[in-house]
C-alpha cells in the first residue's frame, strides 16, 4: 500500500493569491477593509459583481478541523466558534455568503447562486453521483472560508494590544468541526449526540470581557425572515410554517412541532455499534472509490453515501431529514465535515483510486439525468476565482489546498499508523466468530486462534428512489409492533437507509450490508445462542432474525408489498482475523447466503396512522405518494407556463382558435410543449394561502366574490372578500386580490 502524495492536479501556490477583501465593523462601529486571511479580515455585504472564489481559509496555514467534543475542550476557540457561527448565521439572507443562501445551495428555494443557472426543483447538490463527496469538499471549504471570516472579525474587536493579537492567533486556528458518531462515546451518560448540539443556549465571552448566553447556534437556525415562497415547493412538508429548524417531530406534519434532540440523541447511541462497525469494514475493505463513495457505484458491500444517508434518516421530517432542507440544520455541517474526514483518509490509505467518470443517475438543478460527470466536471456552482473557473475533482483532491487537515493525517502519517489509529477507533470486538465456541478478537487484542472464522451479515438491497425517504430495519429478536419505537427497539441491530424526496427519481438499487456478528457473539454470551457453528447460528437467525421497512414519517411499508427490488438476505464469509493492530480483517473465501432466513415477516402489519399530508405507500406503483407534493408539482407547472412567452402562431400540430394563441413550453427536462392559452380575470387568493390544501374544484366554483365586509373581515383598496363554502357547509371568508391570470388548456396526447 502506498502513502500518499499530495498532488495539486493543475493547480499551485497559486491558490494563496485567490483572497478577497471585504471590511468588517469594528466594536466602535467603523469599518476596516484587508486582505481575508490577514490580521484585519474585514466585512461589508458580498460584492455581487463578481464571481465568489471559494478558496476556504488561506493566511493562516493548515490546521486541523477537531471532532466537536475535542473543540469543545479547547475553551477559547471555543468561545470563538460559537459567536463566530451566531455571525454568520444572523447575516442578512439577501448576502449570498450568507448562512442561508450558502444553505439554500443544496436545495430549497431552488434559486441560482453565483450566476451560476439552473432548473427544476432541486438543489446543486448530486446525490447517487461519483462526484456525490468531492462535490461537498468544496461546499463545506465555502462555509469554513466565512465561518473563519466571522472569528477574524470578532478577534478585531478586542482591545488593541495582547488581547487582540492572541484573539486573532486563536481566529487563525478556527476550522469547521466534524461530528464522529461512530465513535464510542467517552460519556454514556452523554450518549452519541454530544450535548452542545442539544442545548438551546450557550455561554460565551465577549471581547469586552463580560460574558453572556446566546441562543446556540448549534441547536437551530432561526429564519430572519421566513418567507412562504421559500418552501412552498415542500408543499408536503412544513417548512413554510416552522420560523427555525427542526429536529426529528414527533409530527412532521404540524406547523407547530418541535424538535426532539434527545430522542435523536437515544437514536444516534442505539444505532452507534452497526454505524462503527460498517465503517470499519468500509475504511478497511478495498474498493474503488466510485464504489466506496456512491450508492450508485455498484459496491456490493455498502458505500459511505448509504451510511450518509442514516444519518440524515435519523432526524425524521425535521430539517436534516430531508434532503432539499437539511442544510439548513448546522447538524449539517458537521455530519458533512465527517464525510469529507472519511473521504480524506480513504484517499490517504488508497491514494490509486479516484473518481471515473459515471452516469448521472439523478438530475440537479445543474446536471442533467443521465448526463456523464466525472474527476473533470465542474463542481458547479463553486468558482475557484473572480473569473469565473470552475473546482472539479481533481481540482479539490487534495484537501490541504483549502487549508485544513485532520487529526489523523496532520503529520503525514505511514499507512501502517493510519492503520493502527483506524483500528483503536472503530475496530469491532468481536470479528468473527469461529465453530469452537470462541471469538477472534473478543477480549480486545485479536488472537487469531482458529482457521474457521465466519463473519455473519445481512445484504441488503433497495432502490434508491421512492418518493421518500426509508430504510430497512434489522433485528435479533421480535421487534415491537409500533413502529415508532424501532430505532431504539431493545432487538435493534442496525439499518440501510435512502435518502430521497417527491422530487428525486432514478432507477438506483444499491446493496449494502449489516453486521451481525458481534451482535449474535452477545447472544451466545447472554446464553440465548448456545453455540457458534454454522448450523446453530443459522437456526438461531431462521426463528430470530427479522427485518421490517419504514418510511421516513415512522409508519411500515408493509413487507407483502414492499419496492420493487428490494431483498435482504443473510450470508456468512470466512474472515482472517490479523494478530495486531497494525493490520485489518479480511474476508478469505467466498459468501455463503442462506435463503432459508426469511427475516420473519409481522404476523399483521400494523403502524402509526399515516401522516395528515400523506396517501402513504402505494402498492400498486411502488412509490410512496404525497398528495401535497401533487398539487406542489400541479403549481411549479403552472408557474413555469405563465413565466413563459405566448407565441401568436401556431407551433406543430396545434392550432389557435379565435381570441387564443398558442405557448411554447421547454420543460426542465428539455422536452418542448405546446399549449392553447387564453386570458381571463380571475379571483385568486392572495399573499396567504388556504391553509387545509383539500379545497377542491368543486368548493372552488361556490366561491362569491364580494366587495362588502363579511363578519369580521373586511376588505383594503384593491382588494375583496372571497366567501368559499366547504363540503361540511361551512362558509369561509378570506381576502383576496384580482389578478389576470393564464388558464392553461392542455390538449390531449396524441398517439
Amino acid at each position: 500500500m502506498k502513502s500518499f502524495s499530495f498532488a495539486l492536479i493543475g493547480i499551485t501556490a497559486s491558490l494563496s493569491l485567490l483572497t478577497s477583501t471585504q471590511a468588517v465593523t469594528l466594536s466602535n462601529g467603523t469599518a476596516s477593509n484587508s486582505t481575508v486571511g490577514g490580521r484585519c479580515s474585514a466585512i461589508q455585504k458580498t460584492d455581487e459583481s463578481s464571481y465568489y472564489s471559494v478558496v476556504g481559509v488561506q493566511g493562516t496555514g493548515v490546521h486541523p478541523r477537531q471532532e466537536l467534543r475535542e473543540l469543545e475542550q479547547d475553551a477559547e476557540t471555543w468561545n470563538l466558534f460559537l459567536q463566530a457561527f451566531a455571525r454568520f448565521q444572523a447575516m442578512d439572507q439577501s448576502d449570498k455568503a450568507s448562512y442561508f443562501q450558502v444553505a439554500a445551495i443544496h436545495g430549497a428555494p431552488f434559486v441560482q447562486w453565483d450566476g451560476v443557472a439552473g432548473e427544476g426543483l432541486m438543489g446543486y447538490c448530486p446525490h447517487g453521483s461519483s462526484v456525490f463527496l468531492p462535490w461537498h469538499r468544496p461546499y463545506l471549504a465555502l462555509f469554513e472560508q466565512v465561518l473563519q471570516r466571522k472569528a477574524m472579525e470578532i478577534a478585531i474587536e478586542y482591545p488593541a494590544g495582547y488581547s487582540q493579537e492572541k484573539a486573532l492567533s486563536v481566529a487563525s486556528h478556527v476550522r469547521l468541526p466534524y461530528w464522529d458518531w461512530a465513535l464510542n462515546p467517552g460519556n454514556s451518560t452523554e450518549g452519541v449526540m454530544p450535548a452542545s448540539l442539544r442545548s438551546q443556549s450557550a455561554t460565551v465571552t465577549y471581547p469586552n470581557g463580560t460574558s453572556g448566553e446566546i441562543p446556540n447556534p448549534l441547536y437551530a437556525y432561526s429564519f430572519h425572515p421566513l418567507k412562504y415562497e421559500d418552501f412552498s415547493a415542500l408543499a408536503e412538508y412544513e417548512f413554510k410554517d416552522w420560523n427555525t429548524t427542526i429536529r426529528l417531530p414527533e409530527n412532521g406534519t404540524s406547523p407547530t412541532a418541535t424538535s426532539r434532540n434527545d430522542v435523536a440523541n437515544e437514536r444516534a447511541t442505539t444505532a452507534q455499534p452497526d454505524n462503527r462497525d460498517t465503517l470499519y469494514k468500509l475504511l478497511t475493505t478495498y474498493q474503488s472509490f466510485n464504489e466506496w463513495s456512491s450508492a450508485a457505484g455498484g459496491s456490493d458491500i455498502g458505500s459511505v453515501e448509504v451510511l450518509h444517508n442514516s444519518f440524515h434518516n435519523m432526524f425524521g421530517m425535521g430539517n436534516m431529514g430531508i434532503v432539499e432542507a437539511s442544510a439548513y440544520d448546522p447538524v449539517f455541517w458537521f455530519h458533512h465535515c465527517q464525510m469529507d474526514r472519511l473521504m480524506a483518509i480513504y484517499q490517504y490509505r488508497y491514494p490509486d483510486t479516484w473518481v471515473q467518470a459515471a452516469s448521472q443517475y439523478k438530475a440537479t438543478y445543474y446536471y442533467e439525468v443521465n448526463s456523464i460527470q466525472g474527476a473533470n466536471s465542474p463542481l458547479e456552482p463553486f468558482h475557484m476565482n473572480a473569473n469565473g473557473d470552475i473546482w472539479t475533482s481533481n481540482l479539490i483532491r487534495n484537501w490541504t489546498s483549502f487549508g485544513y487537515t485532520y487529526p489523523e493525517l496532520a503529520d503525514n502519517p505511514s499507512n501502517t499508523t493510519l492503520t493502527s489509529t483506524i483500528n483503536k477507533l472503530y475496530k469491532p470486538q468481536t470479528q468473527g466468530l469461529d465453530s469452537n465456541n470462541s471469538t477472534d478478537g473478543s477480549s480486545g487484542a485479536a488472537t487469531n486462534s482458529s482457521a474457521k472464522a465466519t463473519d455473519w451479515n445481512a445484504q441488503v438491497k433497495m432502490p434508491a428512489d421512492i418518493q421518500v425517504s426509508y430504510s430497512v430495519r434489522c433485528f435479533l429478536g421480535e421487534p415491537s409492533s409500533d413502529p415508532t419505537q424501532w430505532a431504539t427497539d431493545p432487538n435493534y441491530i442496525g439499518q440501510v437507509a435512502t435518502a430521497s424526496s417527491p422530487r428525486m427519481s432514478s432507477n438506483i438499487t444499491f446493496t449494502s450490508t449489516v453486521s451481525l456478528t458481534e451482535k449474535l457473539y452477545k447472544k451466545f454470551q447472554a446464553g440465548e445462542l448456545t453455540s457458534l457453528t454454522d448450523e446453530a447460528v443459522s437456526a438461531f437467525l431462521e426463528k430470530n432474525f427479522h427485518w421490517r421497512i419504514q418510511a421516513l414519517d415512522y409508519t411500515e411499508i408493509p413487507r407483502s408489498s414492499p419496492p420493487k427490488g428490494l431483498n435482504v438476505t443473510v450470508f456468512n464469509i470466512p474472515i482472517s482475523i490479523p494478530k495486531n493492530d497494525t493490520d485489518v480483517p479480511e474476508w478469505t473465501g467466498s459468501k455463503a447466503f442462506k435463503p432459508e432466513i426469511h427475516g420473519n415477516p409481522p404476523k399483521s402489519a400494523t403502524g402509526a396512522p399515516l401522516a395528515g399530508n400523506t396517501d402513504g405507500w402505494n402498492a400498486t406503483s411502488g412509490t410512496w405518494h404525497w398528495s401535497n407534493a401533487d398539487e406542489a408539482a400541479v403549481s411549479s407547472a403552472v408557474n413555469q407556463i405563465a413565466e413563459t412567452t405566448t407565441s401568436a402562431a401556431p407551433h406543430s400540430s396545434v392550432t389557435a382558435g379565435p381570441g387564443e394563441a398558442v405557448e411554447v413550453t421547454t420543460l426542465p427536462n428539455g422536452q418542448v410543449v405546446t399549449h392553447v392559452v387564453t386570458v381571463v380575470v380571475t379571483v385568486t387568493a392572495g399573499a396567504e394561502p388556504a391553509e387545509t390544501g383539500s379545497a377542491s374544484l368543486k368548493e372552488a366554483e361556490t366561491a362569491t366574490p364580494v366587495t362588502t365586509a363579511v363578519g369580521s373581515v373586511t376588505p383594503g383598496p384593491g382588494e375583496a372578500v372571497e366567501v368559499v363554502t366547504l363540503d361540511s357547509g361551512e362558509e369561509i371568508a378570506r381576502i383576496v386580490t384580482v389578478v389576470e391570470e393564464v388558464t392553461v388548456f392542455v390538449p390531449a396526447p396524441t398517439a
